[in-house]
């Protein structure tokens, strides 16, 4: 077995354990969804309540920088209702499990900065669009957690939280998407499309060049067992 090929087998595992932990780490419900009773319920809540906070974050630049009114009150609304959940969830994980809100790890401050300085170097139309179509995702990431509950939480209250938050964040979700259609194309209509680079966009990357190293190392060696003398 040549070095390339071993080189090549080693690396495939390697860059999909790192693909999968990328993507758990873009999927916020993936580490609740083998919890239950109590574990998940501190998990839920303290995920959930970094989640909001991003929201609330990215809310209060559309306040601020919105040039329409209809966005600027659905972040007003934004701000005041998951600002209340917040803390709603802050005083149960205390209450019921004697448990504290967790800060934002690295991987989610990363995010949550990119995502705001995208916004921030947006104006007007554009940045209209930018923050509905963020807040889209985020939306539906809480949605997906809050799907979660009612089948691993013990709690009742938390239940109606969860139910609360899905039907919300749908109804805005839903709104959001009927002012895009309402908004019509963007005004810079010849602005090509950024291609999103995803675990599986890398893995693949990975594995096409580890296919093509070992390709030219095989018609290397056979190229120089081509231009060896031959035996007596």
């Amino acid at each position: 077995m040549s070095r390339a090929f071993r080189v090549f087998v080693f690396a495939v595992p390697v860059v999909l354990a790192l693909a999968a932990a990328s993507a758990a780490q873009e999927d916020p419900a993936a580490t609740l969804r083998g919890l239950a009773g109590a574990a998940f319920e501190i998990a839920f809540m303290q995920k959930m309540i970094i989640h909001h906070e991003m929201a609330v974050e990215m809310a209060k630049v559309a306040r601020e920088r919105a040039s329409r009114a209809e966005l600027k009150t659905m972040a007003e609304s934004i701000i005041v209702d998951q600002g209340k959940e917040i803390d709603q969830m802050t005083a149960w994980l205390k209450d019921w499990h004697g448990a504290q809100r967790t800060p934002m790890d690295h991987s989610v401050m990363q995010e949550m900065d990119r995502e705001m300085a995208a916004l921030k170097a947006a104006g007007g139309d554009e940045f209209d669009r930018k923050f509905a179509e963020a807040m889209i995702v985020h939306h539906q990431a809480a949605i997906d957690m809050a799907r979660l509950v009612a089948d691993r939480a013990g709690r009742d209250e938390l239940k109606t939280l969860a139910q609360g938050i899905i039907a919300a964040q749908s109804r805005e979700i839903d709104q959001m998407r009927r002012w895009l259609q309402a908004w019509g194309p963007p005004a810079d209509t010849a602005q090509q499309p950024t291609v999103r680079r995803t675990p599986l966009t890398w893995l693949a990357a990975a594995v096409v060049v580890a296919i093509i190293v070992v390709g030219w190392r095989r018609r290397r060696v056979r190229s120089k067992g081509a231009a060896a003398p031959g035996s007596p």
